[in-house]
């Protein structure tokens, strides 16, 4: 998102534009976000089959989660440009795999997460 790899808008963004509308453009959109969709839930599954995910987490919910947060990041990153809500993203992700992980899923994870926020908790006390 950083790079604003689509510099004439996001594929994404196109939901909320044509969420309401019917024909051909909506139905590519819809199609779009569902394969999206599957997408998120299927890297969910795989970390569950690589044992880096407890058995019991709702995996469903964490792939809803991780695309809320990218979503939700996305717009307001493209809207206001503060990289702060990219930031706040990616913690949540990671605050939601660290709940999902397994220990071995959580060894992998722990100093990316506790780096983060930490560093983000020192920008929040400058800012």
């Amino acid at each position: 998102m950083e790079r604003r790899t689509f510099p004439g808008g996001c594929f994404f963004a196109a939901a909320a534009e044509f969420d309401a509308r019917s024909g051909p453009v909506r139905d590519r959109v819809t199609r779009f976000v569902r394969e999206w969709s599957e997408t998120v839930k299927g890297q969910v599954e795989e970390a569950s089959r690589l044992g880096q995910l407890a058995p019991d987490p709702d995996r469903e919910q964490l792939a809803f989660e991780f695309s809320a947060l990218l979503n939700y990041a996305n717009d307001a990153f493209l809207l206001t440009g503060d990289p702060r809500t990219l930031e706040h993203a990616r913690t949540g992700i990671e605050r939601a795999l660290l709940r999902a992980a397994s220990g071995a899923g959580r060894r992998g994870l722990r100093p990316a997460a506790g780096a983060r926020s930490r560093g983000s908790r020192g920008r929040r006390g400058k800012g």
